[in-house]
């Protein structure tokens, strides 16, 4: 009777836990992915300018196209000020194959040129080099990819990152600020007088958008109003 045999599955709890700071350890998994792209013909140091760097950042809360989803980002080198490709991981994710899989897809339009975007080279590299799944703008982590990289983890263990959420409720609409143009108004300060102003005050951007035509101060009742595209930027400090 023919015996069955063990497999010998490769699982993360296996894995020790880094020594390295969590940065520090993306760093070196980046450095790692750029070694594998440039091995590959399909990436270039010449395209990281004077180097990378990589950092754990609010990547959800910046101005994209996903609507808050963003979990990774890597700055053209022009938008730094040392020439530098700046690689950014989402500070909200801590398993260590989601966020190493990020960080291979960044490196990918690092090693790239800027304008490749998520074709060509970049999609040599995150499917057929690195191993990974999904989508160009949306890669997951694969067995492949682990398997790929079992033995780096096995060096440097998993990521030891605690995932920080905000929990903090989202504003859901702008607070704007409005001026009476009355100097006299009897809600006016030194410093609203001294840019021509009276009393200021708050109010919803979208209340303000909706009756922008029917707002009165709201101390001398006045109808003369100064909108926020009128209004001196020293009022906003």
């Amino acid at each position: 009777m023919k015996q069955l045999q063990a497999t010998n599955t490769r699982h993360m709890s296996h894995l020790k836990a880094s020594d390295l700071k969590p940065e520090d350890y993306l760093t070196k998994f980046a450095e790692y992915c750029v070694e594998l792209a440039i091995e590959s013909g399909w990436g270039s140091r010449e395209n990281l300018g004077t180097g990378f760097t990589v950092h754990i950042s609010d990547t959800r809360g910046r101005k994209t196209k996903n609507n808050g989803q963003t979990i990774g980002l890597c700055w053209a080198s022009v938008s730094s000020t040392g020439n530098h490709r700046r690689i950014e991981i989402d500070r909200e994710e801590s398993r260590t194959l989601r966020a190493l899989q990020t960080v291979a897809h960044e490196v990918a339009h690092a090693v790239t040129p800027e304008d490749t975007g998520h074709k060509g080279a970049f999609v040599e590299l995150v499917f057929n080099v690195f191993k990974l799944g999904g989508i160009p703008t949306c890669t997951i982590e694969t067995e492949e990819f682990k398997n790929l990289i079992w033995n780096w983890l096995e060096l440097n263990g998993t990521y030891t990152h605690k995932a920080l959420i905000d929990t903090r409720r989202k504003q859901t609409t702008r607070m704007v600020k409005l001026a009476c143009a009355d100097i006299n108004c009897a809600g006016a300060t030194e410093k609203s007088v001294r840019n021509n102003e009276g009393t200021i005050w708050r109010m919803s951007s979208a209340v303000v958008l909706k009756s922008a035509d029917q707002l009165t101060c709201p101390v001398c009742q006045g109808w003369d109003i100064i909108l926020p595209e009128d209004m001196p930027q020293s009022i906003y400090k």
